[in-house]
């Protein structure tokens, strides 16, 4: 019987965002046909090496793989363990691949993808990509590599190889997916599907800001609360957020930023925000999982910020929970993203320019005493969510993308009615 092989840095029980949608979509598949899952032994925010080698997870088998487990804000140490993992999944997935299987396969650590490919040169076994960062434009991005070097040509070079070689190429937005087709030389419809990203319905609503535990613990229940919930990485501009600070904290005192989570960033903003003595701004480190509604309704607006050339590089998840979360939000990105495009077509918050400190402290100073429109955007917020952006509609996507592959298998549903 066909399978659907996944190979992933990050699965189950894991809590990052990439474990999180990885795991969902396999339990989705297994629906059809059974998933097999290659993945790393090693815990994300962890050294150590805890989990068991194997295990099967509501029909999915799980088959964990060691690789190096260093400090992943060290930028050395996470290319290492990006190499050594996506070649421990590699060799394991090689012993147990057969040609009639399906892999799909993340484009984190971007090694990953090139195994995938070396599979089907190997075991004739077709693959499907998933976009969550576009190569090598990222590294541009976030200033590691310039675009004119010979690193960027190169991992350029190997991403057309990579993606001309897919059966599909899944994008998370419209913008990812005009960037990736601007890779290809010939025409490729039919290749690249579309399939955003969900919030977590199951666990985050909407809850009224009065009734926020941690605004109440924080005692900001007053304040006009601005809320970065989220990695503090690379690719995101939190200056803009601290210039803005600096600016309000004399002239509109009752504007406070609510900064939750982690990332190579998170020491230069903890550093700026003593050294300025920013009374208005709190850094936080993520509240645990159980907590995230908590966190995802404690404001007034929600902001998500990037460095500029982020179009059609990353999409960011954290949208979809901020939008379920029934607050509007700011997203301080490129106008052509997908970010700002959800944004505009569904009428739920603001866009600024990014490096704009001046159009984002001129925004707030017009929003924070519209507590009307904020609550209007943040109810249109709730309801995209539901008619739009849930599980169950991701999921049907993947099913239909993956019965065009294997047309012909019958579901493990259909067998289990037979018998």
């Amino acid at each position: 019987m066909n399978r659907v092989v996944v190979l992933t840095e990050l699965f189950y029980p894991e809590r990052t965002s990439t474990a999180y949608f990885l795991t969902a979509i396999a339990q989705g598949l297994v629906t059809d046909y059974p998933v097999i899952v290659f993945t790393d032994a090693s815990l994300y925010e962890s050294q150590a090496s805890s989990l068991a080698s194997y295990v099967v997870v509501k029909g999915v088998e799980i088959h964990r793989c060691s690789g190096t487990a260093f400090d992943k804000n060290w930028l050395p140490g996470r290319l290492v363990n990006g190499c050594t993992r996506a070649i421990a999944i590699f060799l394991q997935a090689l012993w147990q691949c057969h040609a009639s299987d399906v892999v799909l396969v993340v484009t984190n650590p971007p090694l990953l993808p090139f195994m995938a490919w070396l599979l089907k040169t190997l075991k004739g076994c077709e693959f499907v990509l998933l976009v969550h960062d576009v190569y090598p434009e990222v590294l541009s991005a976030t200033g590691l590599v310039h675009n004119h070097s010979l690193v960027y040509r190169l991992v350029q070079r190997g991403n057309r190889l990579v993606y001309a070689q897919a059966s599909r190429i899944i994008t998370l937005g419209r913008d990812m997916q005009k960037l990736v087709g601007q890779k290809f030389t010939q025409p490729v419809e039919g290749k690249l599907v579309c399939i955003p990203n969900w919030a977590e319905t199951e666990m985050i609503y909407p809850v009224d800001k009065q009734d926020s535990t941690l605004l109440q613990r924080l005692k900001l229940v007053d304040k006009f609360v601005v809320l970065y919930a989220g990695n503090m990485g690379r690719t995101h501009d939190l200056n803009i957020l601290l210039d803005a600070a600096n600016i309000l904290t004399k002239t509109h005192p009752q504007i406070h930023f609510l900064l939750i989570g982690a990332g190579a960033r998170k020491p230069e903003v903890e550093a700026r925000v003593q050294e300025q003595k920013l009374q208005n701004v709190t850094v936080l480190p993520y509240l645990p999982h159980e907590e995230k509604n908590v966190a995802l309704n404690s404001c007034d607006v929600g902001v998500i910020s990037f460095v500029p050339g982020m179009a059609g590089v990353s999409v960011p998840s954290r949208m979809y929970n901020q939008m379920a979360a029934g607050k509007p939000l700011i997203a301080i990105a490129d106008h052509e993203s997908e970010l700002a495009k959800v944004i505009q077509e569904e009428g739920i918050g603001w866009l600024v320019s990014p490096h704009d400190g001046d159009q984002l402290v001129k925004l707030l100073t017009q929003i924070v005493n519209d507590s009307e429109l904020c609550n209007d955007m943040g109810h249109k917020a709730a309801q995209a969510v539901l008619c739009k952006y849930q599980l169950k509609h991701a999921v049907s996507k993947y099913q239909s993308l993956f019965r065009e592959l294997i047309p012909k298998t019958t579901s493990l549903a259909q067998e289990t009615l037979k018998k």
